[in-house]
């Protein structure tokens, strides 16, 4: 189908039987066509104007470029941006990314988007930095309001990305010491677990598996030497691992004897069913019931 476009209208003079006429030429249906609109002397060239826009305005009707949308922050990331993003996050990034977003953008929600401008953005990443906020939780809401804007860019609803340019003030709390457990430290927590939570801390530390990754393990991903890492456990939802990459784990040889003397004694023998059962055997453990119940104490 070919590309309308808008047209003005080629609007000349030209002589005829030795007088000056208005004489006008378009395109219609991709065919050329023209007209006579009247002899010079008795149309000024305004009033040809007027009948040039008058002959062109039905032509054309349809073509001009659709009005901007008008979009509230909040109303765009209601209607636009989320339902956009929930395509492509995972159930556990859609979970904490709404309750960021909702939590701490909602002071902007009402302003109209394209009157937002970078030091009204910038003013509002520093507040929350002086709040007491984190600088990796102020460094994701400025990740996000990037995201926003540029969306909006695609759609028309902005006229300028006013996020270029935007920093996490050095006001915001910087992110605690990581703690780094000693080898001694490794040996000396081995000795005091018992057999499921020794399995547990050893796929963690040294098998370097996520624990979401370890609790979403079942009977059938225990390969002898090695683990298949298909799905992962986050908040009792079972959903693929992180990026989405499935793999295989290297075990250890002490990590391979222990699953091997673990996974006979349990009661849901099934190869779907779960390495580290609840009581209900149904259902996983709980990353953080384990992690304060049996091996923080």
């Amino acid at each position: 189908m070919r590309r309308r476009r808008f047209q003005r209208g080629g609007l000349s003079q030209r002589k005829r039987n030795g007088r000056l006429f208005w004489y006008l030429q378009w395109r219609e249906d991709g065919q050329p066509r023209s007209k006579e609109l009247g002899p010079c002397s008795d149309l000024t060239r305004a009033q040809a104007e007027v009948m040039r826009a008058a002959i062109m305005e039905p032509i054309n009707k349809g073509i001009l470029k659709p009005a901007k949308p008008f979009y509230t922050l909040e109303k765009f990331i209601d209607a636009v941006y989320l339902p956009v993003s929930r395509r492509k996050w995972k159930a556990s990034t859609t979970m904490t990314t709404e309750a960021l977003i909702r939590a701490h953008l909602a002071e902007l929600g009402p302003q109209h988007i394209d009157e937002l401008t970078r030091h009204d953005l910038q003013e509002m990443l520093d507040r929350k930095a002086a709040s007491g906020l984190s600088q990796s939780v102020v460094n994701h809401l400025r990740w996000q309001l990037h995201a926003i804007f540029k969306l909006a860019m695609g759609d028309g609803a902005v006229s300028m990305n006013p996020t270029s340019g935007l920093s996490v003030s050095t006001c915001a709390v910087p992110p605690r010491e990581k703690l780094v457990l000693s080898l001694a430290d490794v040996r000396r927590i081995l000795t005091v677990l018992p057999t499921r939570e020794r399995l547990i801390f050893r796929l963690a530390t040294i098998e370097g598996m996520r624990p979401g990754e370890i609790l979403g393990l079942q009977i059938a991903d225990f390969l002898g030497q090695s683990l298949r890492v298909s799905r992962r456990i986050y908040r009792g939802t079972v959903d693929t691992p992180k990026m989405g990459r499935k793999r295989e784990v290297a075990l250890s040889h002490e990590s391979a004897t222990l699953l091997s003397g673990w996974i006979p004694v349990l009661s849901d023998q099934r190869p779907e069913a779960w390495v580290f059962q609840s009581e209900n055997v149904c259902n996983p453990l709980m990353r953080d019931n384990v992690q304060r119940r049996f091996i923080a104490t």
